[in-house]
């Protein structure tokens, strides 16, 4: 059984993303959130403080968040699910951020129809009501579900306080045929401020539990890659996440790698599909650590037109301080399938894991020229998630662009800028090592300084 030890040299690609990171209060500002006060005749039902369509809305006692009963909403009309929120200047001044937390479960959703929100912001009377419905109606008005998704959904979503603002809306909106379920919202203020930029965020934390996963590893080298490059283009947001020779494994049997498409939700900058690892569940305290493993095809070593491996990895909601969830990397020898060799590699790797660093993409180099003699010829790499579940396991770590034999990386030799990155950066190759030099300190490859 061939043994190796890897170095590698790992560049910061930087995506500025403004988080809030101050201690939220508690109280919600939506009345009658939770959908518990509500009452029925003949005509139907009707619930207090909330604006919909007489006769379209139903309570549901057995399928629920919290409480003692949800709102189904929905029939053979579309409606529209309405409240405002008074938020006065004397109260909550301009820049404020709110969070507003809305829980789903889809039951009906045939094709072409969708499940939208409509939010925004009121102005003071005599304001321009058009000029302030623009104010981050990328995040406010928007669809939130399209396609037929199993268990319930979380959706929150950060907007800040504009100038001349007297109420907040909101409002969902279901077409015609589709029915959904709705439970425990809120709308809750937080001690931040909002960015020169707008500021706030809004993510899917916890996406539902399924049974659609591997729960043990299969190892087959037969065809092994020469090249690899996977950019997740196939993916299904809030689903598990599957591709032709990949291994997604739950070993905890609760949570695969999901799909993510950042143009449904719009919380990270740029565009993209990706894949992330979480074990967040909603209003849920933990009762013990997921672990959930992505594994790569087999991949040829001695064939491949370069001996290059590498990866993008962006952490999310990550503590002030390390705590127990990780993202850690594995080197894989399954040449006997019934002894097979993992090699940890994480203390080799600068992976985000505090909120310094938080939604910034970090791409990884790992350079296997130098183990020809020890390599495998046939290998695996794989991406071991692992934390508390429930409502401690925030950290969410999402995985993209990875490729094995690419012959068009960046050199391991010369001298090469690193753009972008915080802060400037070079590498160079000097006596056979290659260092990074960064703000007028050297650096090895393995990240310590000289």
């Amino acid at each position: 059984m061939k043994r190796f030890f890897i170095i590698l040299c790992a560049t910061i690609m930087a995506m500025g993303t403004w988080t809030a990171s101050a201690q939220e209060a508690d109280t919600n500002l939506l009345r009658n959130g939770g959908f518990e006060d509500y009452s029925c005749n003949f005509l139907g039902c009707a619930w207090e403080d909330w604006t919909m369509p007489l006769g379209l809305g139903t309570a549901e006692e057995s399928d629920k968040i919290e409480g003692d009963a949800a709102l189904c909403l929905g029939g053979n009309i579309a409606g529209m699910l309405d409240q405002p929120i008074s938020l006065s200047d004397e109260s909550y001044p301009v820049g404020r951020v709110f969070r507003m937390t809305l829980n789903y479960k889809v039951l009906e959703l045939p094709a072409d129809k969708t499940i939208a929100i409509d939010c925004y912001w009121e102005p003071k009377p005599g304001g321009d009501a058009e000029t302030m419905k623009m104010h981050e109606a990328d995040k406010l008005q928007r669809v939130i579900a399209d396609s037929p998704v199993e268990g319930w959904q979380t959706l929150v979503v950060e907007t800040s306080k504009p100038e001349k603002s007297a109420y907040f809306r909101v409002r969902v909106h279901v077409d015609k045929n589709v029915k959904a379920l709705f439970d425990a919202f809120s709308v809750i203020e937080t001690d931040s401020i909002a960015s020169p930029e707008g500021g706030g965020t809004d993510t899917i934390p916890g996406p539902p539990q399924t049974d659609e996963w591997a729960q043990e590893f299969v190892w087959d080298n037969a065809n092994p890659r020469t090249l690899l490059i996977e950019g997740f283009d196939n993916a299904s947001h809030n689903m598990p996440w599957s591709n032709d020779g990949w291994q997604n494994v739950a070993a905890a049997d609760q949570r695969p790698w999901w799909g993510f498409e950042s143009a449904k939700t719009q919380i990270l900058d740029g565009d993209g599909k990706f894949v992330k690892a979480t074990a967040y569940q909603y209003a849920t305290p933990s009762t013990g650590t997921w672990e959930t493993w992505l594994i790569t095809p087999p991949l040829d070593y001695r064939n491949a037109a370069a001996k290059t491996f590498a990866f993008s990895v962006m952490g999310q909601y990550l503590p002030d301080e390390e705590d127990s969830t990780r993202l850690e990397i594995f080197y894989i020898d399954a040449t006997d399938a019934s002894n097979v060799f993992w090699q940890n590699l994480t203390s080799s790797f600068d992976i985000p894991k505090t909120s310094d660093v938080t939604e910034k993409w970090v791409t990884f180099y790992l350079d296997l020229e130098p183990f020809a003699q020890t390599m495998a010829d046939v290998f695996y790499m794989g991406f071991h998630y692992i934390g508390p579940n429930g409502n401690e396991g925030v950290v969410t770590y999402y995985l993209d662009d990875i490729s094995w034999g690419r012959d068009d990386l960046p050199p391991m030799q010369g001298i090469e800028s690193i753009q972008p990155s915080a802060i400037s950066s070079q590498k160079i190759l000097r006596d056979g090592q290659v260092i990074i030099l960064r703000g007028g300190h050297e650096y090895t490859i393995l990240g310590s300084e000289r």
